[in-house]
C-alpha cells in the first residue's frame, strides 16, 4: 500500500514537472492581446500570413478579402494571420482590428526566418505555407478573394501531388 502511494506521489511530481516544462516554452510570436503563440497550434493546416501596414491604403483594402477567405475556409484547415510590418502595441493593434472589422488573429510578429523569408520589404506581402510548415508562396502586393482562392487552390494541388508522388515512390 506503501508502496502504491509513493509511485501516486512520484507519478503526479514527474506529470507536473513536464507540464510546467511545456508549458514553459518559449513562444514563437505574440498575438494582439499579448498572448503567447506557438506555430505548432497551427501544425496540419495551411497557413496564409498577411503582412499589413495601418499607413498602406492597399492593405486597408485588402481585410475585407482577407475576411471572407477566412470566413469560407477557416473550417476547412485553412488559417489566416494578420502580422502589423508596424511596431504597434498591442491596444493599437486591437484597436486597428476593431475599427477595421478584423475578423482573422493578429500578431504582433511572425518568425518568418523559421520560413526561410526574408524580412519583409514590401506590404503587403502575403505567405503561403503548407499543413507541414513549408512555404508554398509568396505574394506581393494587395490581392482578392480570387486571388487568394487560386493561390491557395494551386498550392493545395500541387501539394497533393507532391504527396502522393512521394508516397507512391517510397511503396
Amino acid at each position: 500500500m506503501k508502496r502504491q502511494f509513493l509511485c501516486t506521489i512520484f507519478s503526479l511530481f514527474l506529470a507536473m514537472t513536464l507540464l510546467t516544462a511545456c508549458s514553459n516554452k518559449e513562444a514563437d510570436t505574440y498575438d494582439h492581446d499579448g498572448e503567447p503563440v506557438h506555430l505548432t497550434e497551427y501544425q496540419g493546416k495551411w497557413i496564409v500570413v498577411n503582412y499589413w501596414a495601418s499607413w498602406c491604403a492597399p492593405c486597408l483594402k485588402e481585410i475585407k478579402e482577407l475576411n471572407k477567405l477566412y470566413d469560407k475556409y477557416h473550417e476547412q484547415g485553412v488559417e489566416v494571420l494578420g502580422v502589423s510590418y508596424d511596431p504597434l502595441s498591442t491596444e493599437q493593434i486591437e484597436e486597428f482590428k476593431q475599427l477595421y472589422h478584423v475578423n482573422y488573429p493578429m500578431m504582433q510578429s511572425f518568425p518568418h526566418q523559421k520560413y526561410g523569408v526574408k524580412a519583409v520589404e514590401v506590404v503587403p506581402t502575403t505567405l503561403i505555407i503548407d499543413p507541414k510548415g513549408h512555404l508554398r508562396q509568396e505574394l506581393l502586393g494587395p490581392q482578392t478573394l480570387a486571388s487568394l482562392e487560386a493561390e491557395v487552390k494551386l498550392t493545395k494541388r500541387e501539394y497533393r501531388i507532391r504527396n502522393e508522388i512521394t508516397s507512391s515512390n517510397s511503396r
